[in-house]
């Protein structure tokens, strides 16, 4: 899991670099030459997809994705524990489905020979972010579910919310 953890992150890092970098090119350009890249847009576009994909298996390791949290935390610890798992059974379901359908969806575009304007590439590459991020995504669900079942499995209550007044005065 360590290894997945690192090309994770460095697949997510070199993403946001190269998105970084291409739009400050392109401001630059289309500012200072008056000239624009025709295919920054595309690219950044399908960067961004890949980010978000790859990047919701890492919100899932570490326990940040969005939720409300705040029904659980009011229970008793063992009822945190049931909620948590049946939330984790839900969350695995919904992803390996979207895992599946996703290679349904890249082979559907991979038949029909789609391409992207700017860049003609193939319109199935930018699309297996679905499938790859949604498998990664599974593979943490499960990740989690081991250590729910192995009772090693913390749930996590937000720091923030620690702290806050139920008036919502500090």
């Amino acid at each position: 899991m360590k290894l997945m953890n690192k090309i994770e992150e460095n697949v997510i890092g070199i993403a946001l670099l190269a998105t970084t970098l291409i739009i400050f090119v392109n401001v630059i350009m289309r500012y200072f030459m008056n000239q624009s890249l025709t295919w920054a847009e595309e690219v950044v576009k399908y960067l961004m997809i890949w980010i978000a994909f790859i990047g919701g298996s890492t919100c899932f390791r570490k326990g940040v994705h969005v939720s409300i949290d705040f029904i659980v935390d009011l229970l008793p610890k063992k009822a945190q524990i049931f909620m948590v798992t049946v939330i984790t059974i839900i969350c695995g379901a919904f992803t390996t489905a979207m895992a599946y359908y996703g290679i349904k969806l890249v082979e559907f575009i991979q038949n029909s020979g789609q391409v992207s304007p700017a860049l003609s590439m193939p319109m199935w590459i930018p699309y297996l972010a679905l499938p790859i991020g949604f498998t990664l995504m599974t593979i943490r669900n499960l990740e989690i579910f081991i250590k729910i079942l192995r009772g090693k499995h913390e749930v996590n209550i937000d720091p923030l919310d620690k702290n806050l007044d139920v008036g919502g005065v500090m």
